[in-house]
C-alpha cells in the first residue's frame, strides 16, 4: 500500500512539474512576444519622433510661406475691388444670359400659343363661314321654294280665274279650231277601224286607272274617306267629260277640250277642302285623248257616209 501511495505521489509530482514547465514555457513565449512588441513600439516611437521633426520643419517652412503670402496679399489688396467688379460683371453677365434664355423660351412658348390660337381662330372662322354659307343656302332655298310655291299658286289661281271666265263668258267662238284641217291631220294614216281600236285602247287605260286608283289622289289618313274623295273627284270629272262627249261634234272639239281642262282646274282648286284631293293629270289626258279619238271616229263615219251617198 505504501508503494502504491508513493507511486501515486510521484505521478502527481511529475504532473505538477509538467504543468510548471508548460506554464514557464508559455510565460517565456509571452515574455518574448512582449519584448518584440516593445521593440516595435520603440521603433515606431523613433519613427514618429522623426516624422514629428519633419512636420516641425514643414510647419516652419509653411509659416515662412504664409508670411510671404501675407506680404503679397497686402500688395494686391488695393486691386481687390477690381476683382470684385469683374466677378460682379461676370455674375450679372451670367444672369443676363440666363434671362435671355428664359425670355427666348417664354417667347417660343408664347409663339406656339399664338400659333395654336390662330389655328383655333382659323378653324372657328372656317366652321362659322361654312355654317353661315349653309344657313344662307338653306335660307335661299327656302326663299326660292317659297317663291316657287307663290308662282305655282299664282299660276293655279290664274288658271282658276281663266276657267271661271270661260265658264261665265262661254266658249262660243273663242276656242274654235279649224276642225276639218285638224281632223284631217289626226285622221291621216287612220282608217275607221284603227280609230275605233285606238279609242277602245284609251278606254281600257281609263278602266285600268280606275281599278288601280290612279285617277286621283287624296291625303286623308282614313282609308274610307280617302277612297270616297278619290271616287267623288273622279266621278265629277267623268260626268263633265261624258257630258262633253255626248255633246261632241266635229265643230265643237276645241271648245269641249278647253271646257274639260277648265273643269279639271276648277275641280282641283276645291281639293284643298278635301285634304288636297286632286284629279291626276294623266287621267285628264286620257279623257282628252278620248274626246279627240271620238271626234276622229265621227269624222271618219261622216266621210264614209258622204262616200256612200256619192256612190
Amino acid at each position: 500500500m505504501l508503494n502504491i501511495a508513493l507511486i501515486i505521489l510521484v505521478i502527481i509530482l511529475l504532473i505538477l512539474l509538467l504543468l510548471v514547465f508548460s506554464r514557464k514555457a508559455s510565460n517565456d513565449k509571452n515574455l518574448a512576444s512582449l519584448q518584440e512588441n516593445l521593440d516595435r513600439a520603440r521603433l515606431k516611437l523613433a519613427e514618429t519622433e522623426a516624422q514629428q521633426d519633419d512636420l516641425k520643419f514643414e510647419i516652419s517652412q509653411l509659416r515662412i510661406q504664409n508670411s510671404g503670402l501675407k506680404v503679397q496679399v497686402d500688395k494686391v489688396s488695393k486691386y481687390q475691388h477690381i476683382a470684385e467688379v469683374e466677378q460682379y460683371v461676370e455674375h450679372r453677365a451670367l444672369q443676363a444670359d440666363g434671362l435671355v434664355e428664359v425670355t427666348k423660351i417664354n417667347a417660343d412658348i408664347m409663339l406656339q400659343d399664338i400659333k395654336s390660337h390662330i389655328d383655333e381662330v382659323r378653324h372657328f372662322l372656317a366652321q362659322y363661314q361654312e355654317k353661315a354659307k349653309t344657313r344662307t343656302q338653306e335660307k335661299a332655298r327656302e326663299e326660292l321654294k317659297s317663291l316657287y310655291h307663290q308662282v305655282v299658286e299664282q299660276q293655279q289661281l290664274q288658271n282658276v280665274i281663266n276657267a271661271l271666265e270661260h265658264k261665265v263668258q262661254g266658249y262660243k267662238g273663242k276656242f274654235f279650231l279649224p276642225v276639218q284641217q285638224v281632223l284631217d291631220e289626226l285622221i291621216a294614216g287612220f282608217d275607221e277601224s284603227d280609230a275605233v281600236q285606238s279609242l277602245l285602247a284609251v278606254r281600257c287605260k281609263m278602266l285600268d286607272a280606275a281599278e288601280q286608283q290612279q285617277t286621283a289622289t287624296c291625303n286623308y289618313v282614313d282609308e274610307d274617306r280617302r277612297l270616297a274623295a278619290i271616287h267623288l273627284f273622279t266621278l265629277v270629272l267623268n260626268s263633265r267629260a261624258d257630258l262633253y262627249l255626248a255633246q261632241l261634234t266635229v265643230d265643237n272639239l276645241g271648245e269641249s277640250l278647253q271646257a274639260l281642262k277648265d273643269d279639271y282646274t276648277l275641280l282641283n282648286a276645291h281639293g284643298a277642302n278635301f285634304s288636297q284631293a286632286q284629279v291626276l293629270e294623266s287621267y285628264l289626258n286620257l279623257r282628252l285623248e278620248e274626246l279627240k279619238l271620238a271626234a276622229i271616229v265621227m269624222q271618219l263615219k261622216q266621210a264614209n257616209s258622204a262616200v256612200d251617198l256619192a256612190v
